[in-house]
């Protein structure tokens, strides 16, 4: 999981140079004891709150957060979905705005072609002097006959590019089985 220190000089212009980017530091951020907490709120149809909250030790070898008989796979289960539509990918380009910067690229659906992108927004915000990430987001619509899926995912850096947190929103309504809303928020603690 470990990747060398090397920097951009320039901001990435494509989507495969920002993942890229948010993988190697995420990737730098580890160290020994490394210590993460995770909050999941489920909210009910009611406006009701169910908190639950676990503290983590990163594991930087296995790229895994483990509390008790908790194992999460940082790299594929934790922020799998930040990446799993592309802005440049040509089946969503048509529909969406990109505006690229020297600090970034946002992406944003086109009104009116919103039936026809999943992908609705994706941001990467780069830090113009050292050319590290700062900000990755991402907003997703997916649906179908049987359920209707919306996430809202936002992982933030500090200005060394390290990880510092990041935020999850679901909305998921199922056909006949009702909807759930669960709100995801987890940082790297002392």
């Amino acid at each position: 999981m470990m990747l060398s220190g090397m920097y951009f000089s320039l901001p990435a212009q494509d989507f495969a140079k920002y993942r890229q980017l948010f993988w190697q530091q995420l990737s730098e951020t580890c160290r020994p004891q490394l210590h993460w907490e995770k909050s999941v709120t489920e909210v009910a149809e009611d406006g009701t709150e169910t908190k639950e909250t676990k503290r983590f030790d990163v594991d930087c070898y296995h790229g895994t957060a483990v509390a008790g008989e908790t194992t999460i796979p940082l790299l594929k289960d934790e922020f799998s979905q930040i990446f799993e539509f592309a802005y440049d990918n040509p089946y969503f380009s048509p529909y969406l705005d990109t505006q690229v910067t020297a600090n970034g690229v946002t992406a944003t659906v086109k009104a009116g072609e919103e039936d026809k992108s999943k992908l609705r927004l994706q941001k990467f915000v780069i830090d113009p002097l050292s050319g590290r990430l700062r900000m990755a987001e991402t907003h997703i619509v997916k649906g179908s006959a049987l359920y209707d899926l919306e996430v809202h995912f936002v992982v933030l850096f500090d200005t060394a590019g390290h990880y510092l947190s990041h935020t999850v929103e679901t909305k998921t309504d199922v056909l006949l089985g009702g909807a759930v809303h669960t709100k995801i928020q987890a940082q790297i603690v002392p």
